[in-house]
């Protein structure tokens, strides 16, 4: 929601960098899948 109130801001021509919004690390959501050789070898 707030993305979409700033990307219309933006476009109105306040000087607002979209690419900054929600790039902090904990916001990121990466997960590690454990390769096919780990997981054969746990079973």
């Amino acid at each position: 929601m707030l993305s979409g109130l700033l990307a219309a801001r933006a476009y109105d021509g306040e000087a607002i960098d979209l690419w900054e919004i929600n790039s902090d690390e904990h916001y990121l959501e990466e997960k590690q899948l454990p390769s096919a050789r780990s997981a054969s070898n746990s079973s």
